[in-house]
């Protein structure tokens, strides 16, 4: 009896490797983790660097929109120079229209001697297309992309980036947040002058501690906490229009008239 739940257990070990191998390491080893790439570049060596110094870095940008810079010729005392963003879907289209238009999906980019002191490798991952570039291969076209990617990520805002119509709900973790009541109301701006602006009423739901629930009423560029979030409201927009407002007018639930964009980032 041992015998056979002994055999039977490694059988079940077995089949459950193999399912895992061909789901995640089959067709040439790569991970569902690394198919998920958009972007990724990694820098080393001493050209193009400040004199006698030694540079390296690694950028990598997921279909999702986080973006990961790894810096640690900028470390110091033992500290890890690691930046986390997140780009929207827009900022995506932005890139993927960068990597079309340079032609390099149709290109051979090989055949470049490799500089001795400096290595770049780029790996994108676009439609059906796995390229990997070495430095100075497609040089001109690979610094065209660069460039749209450093100009996104220096304007983008470091936290998880939640977008949420009005009348529903957006989770981060263990942090929901539902949004409605968009009205437009006077405040005083920065100058101490009153402005009509819109606000967004938000109610928060923060899981590990129900004591810390509450309910906000926002404006754009208001920033608060809540447990171990750090909450930036970036833009409330309205997509309210005259049918939009008859909707609303005529007690039809579920309707839109616009949205807030938020970022949430960990303490």
């Amino acid at each position: 009896m041992k015998k056979t739940i002994a055999v039977i257990s490694v059988i079940f070990l077995v089949l459950v490797f193999y399912s895992y191998w061909e789901e995640n390491l089959g067709e040439g080893g790569t991970t569902n983790e690394i198919s998920s790439f958009l972007y990724h570049k990694n820098v080393g060596g001493m050209g193009n660097c400040p004199p006698d110094d030694f540079c390296t870095f690694e950028e990598t940008l997921y279909e999702s929109g986080e973006y990961i810079k790894n810096d640690p010729s900028a470390e110091s005392n033992m500290v890890r120079n690691i930046t986390r963003k997140y780009f929207s879907k827009e900022d995506l289209g932005k890139i993927g229209e960068a990597i079309e238009s340079s032609g390099l999906l149709l290109k051979d980019c090989s055949g470049e001697k490799p500089v001795f002191d400096y290595f770049v490798t780029h790996e994108i991952f676009y439609g059906d297309k796995n390229l990997k570039i070495e430095f100075p291969n497609c040089k001109e076209e690979m610094e065209a992309i660069d460039r749209v990617v450093a100009d996104i990520a220096k304007e983008a805002d470091r936290g998880y980036r939640l977008t949420i119509s009005e009348t529903t709900q957006g989770r981060y973790e263990d942090i929901s947040i539902g949004a409605g009541n968009l009205h437009e109301r006077e405040k005083m701006d920065e100058n101490g002058n009153s402005v009509t602006a819109l606000f967004m009423g938000l109610w928060i739901n923060y899981k590990p501690d129900s004591s810390l629930n509450t309910t906000k009423t926002v404006f754009e560029g208001d920033n608060f906490s809540v447990g171990k979030y750090n909450i930036f409201i970036k833009e409330i927009v309205s997509t309210s229009n005259a049918e939009t407002k008859a909707k609303i007018l005529s007690g039809a639930s579920g309707v839109s008239s616009g949205y807030v964009t938020l970022y949430i980032e960990e303490e």
